[in-house]
């Protein structure tokens, strides 16, 4: 499992999966995933 986290961290793939889940309704919450500098959006979207 640390490879795949080191890999997709690296931005070393073509194409990953993952699986999260909002533990509350609130924006925030989601918009960390597509938020530049954040620590959760390995595309760097």
């Amino acid at each position: 499992m640390a490879d795949l986290l080191q890999t997709r961290g690296n931005q070393n793939f073509e194409m990953a999966r993952g699986a999260w889940c909002g533990d509350y309704n609130e924006a925030s919450t989601f918009l960390d995933l597509v938020t530049t500098n954040s620590g959760y959006n390995d595309a760097n979207i």
